[in-house]
């Protein structure tokens, strides 16, 4: 299998149905190595997890939450490298 990097706003949270195939296939970084919620949705008082960076053939290093000026989310940081 090819290593694969999805990232992105995907307007829905974990437990949502459209996102079920997705996470059968791929890993989610958040769950690897972040801490706490990961909510990024409104940059003001953020109150869902809608950003992700979910991938295969890659291991998290880190994963955490950081403000973005000019953005209504919060930002997701994530340092990837190859699985060993």
């Amino acid at each position: 299998n090819c290593p694969v990097i999805l990232a992105g706003d995907l307007n829905s949270t974990p437990i949502y149905r459209s996102n079920r195939p997705l996470r059968d296939l791929l890993n989610d970084a958040w769950i690897e190595a972040g801490w706490g919620f990961g909510y990024t949705d409104h940059a003001a008082l953020p109150f869902a997890r809608i950003d992700h960076v979910l991938h295969r053939g890659f291991r998290t290093v880190s994963a955490e939450i950081v403000k973005v000026s000019n953005s209504d989310d919060r930002g997701l940081h994530v340092v990837l490298a190859p699985a060993r």
